[in-house]
């Protein structure tokens, strides 16, 4: 697969390869275009899932570290709480902390963590550990993520995030990848790592993706291989074959038999 490609484009080019040679040129014509429709009307559909998904998921993830990272300020939008607040050597640090409010579209979500430390006091890098996090969409969806580790560079406001990264939502689709790094600045997302994501209509596998915030835009790069889930097709009722004539569906239509002709005896 040609990489750079935009993945719905490969994707109609390849449901634009699909032929059955058992069919009339007509009826297979009209067959082909109506598959090609619906092939790539679903490629669409788990496209548009995957734009939105990873985008929402890094916007998730950041929102403890950058709350954390402007300690002191305060919103009627958001409530953190916490199991207990210590300190560790020169070290700030929040155990299980638990983030909950909304984000910039008025959509409720939950963060936690095992815990999060801020490093230094002029220029804090702040980290969080084992988080998991919840968010309630406008459509009454929901989106689960959860990290191993989030690093947040202020000065360069970065975030990167590392080990085990799974995304989950309630339309049965998940993306797996084990390396991100997130530009506030830009809003972007980016990956070198291998990324997996699958879900009812398909599945994705890529060495790298890039995804805007703003424009919901998701652009998979490196070993691109896509594979798509048609439904089944219903299958057409089988005629039988006029080779023998009706039978009655009655006792009473039903033919009686004939008995054989007795010979007459001749005078």
């Amino acid at each position: 697969m040609t990489e750079g490609r935009p993945f719905s484009s490969r994707m109609a080019h390849g449901a634009s390869a699909e032929r059955d040679w058992g069919l009339p040129d007509e009826q297979r014509a009209w067959q082909s275009r109506g598959s090609r429709g619906s092939n790539v009307a679903r490629y669409s559909r788990f496209v548009t899932v995957m734009k939105i998904v990873l985008p929402a998921a890094a916007t998730l993830l950041i929102a403890l570290l950058i709350l954390f990272s402007v300690a002191g300020r305060e919103t009627e939008q958001v409530a953190v709480t916490m199991e207990n607040l210590g300190a560790l050597n020169d070290d700030r640090q929040m155990v299980n902390p638990r983030l909950t409010g909304m984000d910039g579209r008025g959509q409720p979500f939950l963060v936690t963590a095992k815990a999060v430390s801020q490093d230094g006091a002029k220029v804090p890098n702040v980290m969080m550990f084992d988080v998991s996090g919840d968010v309630s969409l406008q459509n009454n969806s929901w989106i689960k993520v959860e990290a191993s580790k989030g690093l947040l560079q202020s000065q360069e406001k970065r975030v990167t995030l590392s080990g085990a990264i799974h995304i989950y939502t309630d339309k049965g689709y998940e993306c797996h990848t084990d390396g991100a790094v997130y530009d506030i600045d830009k809003g972007l997302l980016s990956g070198a790592r291998p990324i997996d994501c699958q879900g009812p209509l398909g599945l994705i596998k890529a060495n790298g993706f890039e995804g805007m915030r703003e424009a919901q835009l998701m652009t998979f790069r490196g070993g691109v291989t896509t594979a798509f889930y048609p439904p089944p097709r219903k299958a057409a009722k089988a005629t039988a074959p006029l080779t023998s004539p009706p039978q009655s569906s009655t006792p009473q239509e039903a033919a009686q038999p004939v008995a054989p002709l007795e010979p007459v005896a001749k005078p």
